[in-house]
């Protein structure tokens, strides 16, 4: 690949940082957000100067962000350090939005950048995850002591909440046992689950749960990935079975101070929210239908299904995910080719984005028509398309390399 110039690198960056952004909370605040941060550092590195961006999202022609061809006679190395500040100072700008995904697909999404200048700070980005772990921790512990927010608190709502929901596709006796259920298959990562019990019927406080003192002795944030994961299971039964917002019901039924209670806690209803609307499963066949139908258009069906098969087959050895992709070999026509089977629900986002991209770059490379991933990315839809960025997958950025 040819050396990239500082144009396509800054913009490759700032146009990342849009994305990324904007998915955590709007396409304006993300267009403000980055113009603000590359204002303040214009004192710092003048060559900023060469770069104007204004916030077209209404706007099907205009493009955003210009870029002066001066620029590029900017050494390399001060470009790097100025692309890094615009990091930096953009992820401290959004605050709370900002998490340890967000400088995960920041990192991901920068690895694609053939430059030894750019690899330079990709480990620093690396400790930057682990610095960010333990000072959101902080940030949490110390919020929960203001808001004095106990675990026991929260528990009770929640539990009733989901057992509310959940009896609305099977009876009351039942979804108290599938709450249980699920709380029993995680004891052995969260061990403290079992510190709450279950009842049978509910209490004369509408509460379903008994809890022992030493609950409330649990560190939050693991309290909080925990309550957040059981969230996620029963949501995932009911949005499935109702075709409604889970979470939006959800929230309704705890009401609004334990809605900001266990916001408090660190329970993220919004990454809740995606991981039920937009489990695995339905992201890979998703993206195997949209790969299908673009290939199709270019040679026939039989030789499109060969074409995702064999790749999908080539790539299992090192991408274990796609080991829960079953090819079928079938003349009927309304059989689907593969079979998603539901285990890739339980595989680690980045695991799965990585599995993606290494599909699509290998069809890509294998036909050599630069629009395989312009087609795809309309295939695909906005709301895939954002969901899979998400996962680590810059089709933007595949787009520039194989041009």
């Amino acid at each position: 690949m040819p050396e990239l110039k500082n144009s396509e690198i800054i913009s490759f960056t700032i146009q990342t940082l849009i994305k990324i952004i904007g998915n955590r909370t709007s396409n304006n605040y993300a267009y403000s957000t980055v113009e603000n941060t590359i204002n303040q550092l214009l004192t710092k590195y003048d060559f900023l100067r060469f770069i104007q961006l204004e916030n077209t999202f209404y706007s099907e022609t205009k493009s955003g962000l210009t870029i002066d061809p001066e620029i590029n006679h900017v050494e390399k190395k001060n470009l790097v350090n100025c692309v890094k500040e615009i990091i930096d100072l953009s992820t401290k700008a959004i605050g709370e939005n900002a998490d340890y995904f967000f400088i995960r697909e920041i990192r991901d999404n920068l690895g694609y950048v053939d430059e030894p200048a750019v690899a330079d700070f990709l480990s620093a980005l690396n400790y930057k995850q682990f610095e960010y772990i333990i000072d959101r921790r902080r940030e949490i512990e110390h919020a929960q002591s203001l808001f004095n927010v106990k675990n026991s608190e929260v528990i009770q709502p929640v539990i009733t909440a989901l057992v509310y929901l959940l009896a609305k596709i099977m009876s009351e006796e039942d979804a108290l046992e599938a709450i249980a259920s699920i709380m029993r298959q995680n004891y052995k990562k969260y061990d403290f689950l079992k510190h709450i019990h279950i009842l049978d019927v509910r209490k004369a406080d509408n509460s379903y749960t008994t809890l022992t003192p030493a609950i409330d002795d649990i560190i939050k944030p693991k309290m909080a990935e925990a309550l957040e994961m059981l969230i996620v299971e029963v949501g995932k039964s009911v949005e499935q079975s109702q075709n409604i917002s889970f979470i939006n019901n959800f929230k309704t039924i705890i009401g609004d101070i334990t809605t900001a209670k266990i916001r408090e806690m660190g329970i993220n209803l919004h990454k809740a929210d995606a991981a039920i609307r937009y489990q695995n499963w339905k992201i890979m066949q998703k993206v195997l239908h949209a790969l299908l139908d673009v290939l199709s258009s270019k040679t026939s069906k039989s030789s499109a299904i060969t074409i995702v098969g064999e790749t999908i087959v080539l790539l299992q050895g090192t991408r274990n995910v796609l080991n829960y992709v079953k090819i079928n070999i079938s003349n009927d026509e309304d059989t689907d080719f593969f079979t998603v089977l539901p285990e890739i629900n339980s595989v680690e986002s980045y695991k799965l984005g990585a599995a993606f991209r290494d599909v699509i770059t290998t069809i890509q490379e294998n036909h050599k028509e630069a629009s395989v991933i312009e087609e795809f990315k309309k295939k695909l839809g906005d709301e895939y398309l954002a969901e899979i960025e998400k996962l680590g997958v810059n089709l933007y950025f595949l787009e520039l390399k194989y041009r």
